[in-house]
């Protein structure tokens, strides 16, 4: 009989799950690897993300509504293009098109639309095209841009 927590899937899994619970009980976030901080391979965390933007190897780009940019500002540096706008995809394609080389993090609140918008545009045809995973705000499993002290500036 083989001991299955010596698979490294499962030893991946169980570290995952003891990571997750570290940051809920802790809010641990700075302390254990990025990879738990992503939810998965369209993923990016916010400090992956900026990391990229700062060696200017990813544009990011925070896809909520005006009023949203208003209310918490954007991280700084983000390009804004409102992803409920008839041209959207358009404005997503000039930009590929200007910045071929450079991946592209998608940011929302919480990060949920951005992973729809990542997977719509990779079913489009871009490749490098990331969601960034907790948005500015946070979504319960990891705390956000803003609460991981990331730069932010006004925006509109």
């Amino acid at each position: 009989m083989t001991d299955t927590l010596r698979s490294p899937k499962r030893r991946a899994l169980v570290t995952g799950i003891a990571g997750i619970g570290l940051v809920a009980a802790f809010g641990l976030t700075g302390f254990i690897p990025d990879v738990v901080n992503a939810a998965n391979d369209a993923d990016v965390s916010d400090t992956q993300a900026y990391q990229l933007q700062q060696a200017d190897k990813m544009i990011i780009v925070d896809i909520r509504t005006p009023p949203e940019w208003q209310q918490t500002g954007i991280a700084k540096g983000a390009l804004t293009i409102d992803m409920t706008a008839p041209d959207f995809l358009n404005k997503m394609v000039a930009l590929k098109k200007a910045s071929p080389d450079k991946e592209i993090g998608l940011m929302c609140r919480t990060s949920h639309r951005s992973s729809a918008a990542q997977k719509e545009l990779v079913q489009a045809g871009f490749d490098k095209v990331y969601s960034i995973f907790g948005g500015i705000a946070g979504n319960g499993v990891v705390p956000g841009w803003i609460a991981d002290g990331l730069p932010t500036e006004k925006c509109c």
